[in-house]
């Protein structure tokens, strides 16, 4: 929790505002989020629509998800889904090839104009494809890491995907 609470100082410090938070569903997660003022999308291995019941109508909820089928059974009771893993990436690399360009553009398509976020591998050279696939924008950990280029790499993300709102 620390850890969290320290990466949020110093996004303040860099002048950039997180929008949403993505961690366990732990109460003290929530209360963290709410205390810095942050939306809180719950990203779980909860059914959604269980997430809604208990938190209500106003609380933002992203569900994970990996197939199409996974995306549409997403849209009755989340706010939006985060699909991947687009592209190649280390931490999940156990679960398989990732899903790539093509996916995500069906998932898009199909589920227009539910957003959803691209997941996995995110580089500032491959977010392009994620946007010209549809996706309303991304997701992702080690894009984010370089706290001295931060500022920048948001920048070019809210650039980016700025057509795609």
């Amino acid at each position: 929790m620390r850890s969290i609470e320290r990466s949020l100082n110093q996004f303040n410090e860099a002048g950039i505002r997180p929008v949403a938070i993505s961690v366990d569903t732990s109460e003290d997660s929530r209360k963290l989020a709410e205390s810095q003022g942050y939306t809180f999308p719950i990203l779980s291995d909860h059914s959604a629509d269980v997430i809604r019941r208990t938190f209500g109508p106003d609380f933002l909820i992203g569900v994970s998800t990996h197939s199409l089928e996974e995306a549409r059974a997403a849209r009755d009771h989340a706010d939006f889904a985060v699909f991947g893993p687009v592209f190649t990436t280390e931490s999940k690399n156990v679960y398989g090839a990732p899903q790539g360009i093509a996916k995500l553009a069906a998932v898009t398509h199909d589920l227009a104009p539910f957003p959803i976020l691209a997941l996995g591998g995110m580089r500032l050279d491959n977010l392009a494809g994620c946007q010209q696939a549809g996706a309303s924008g991304i997701a992702g950990i080690g894009i984010f890491n370089d706290l001295e280029s931060l500022p920048q790499t948001v920048n070019k993300i809210r650039e980016l995907f700025k057509e795609n709102e």
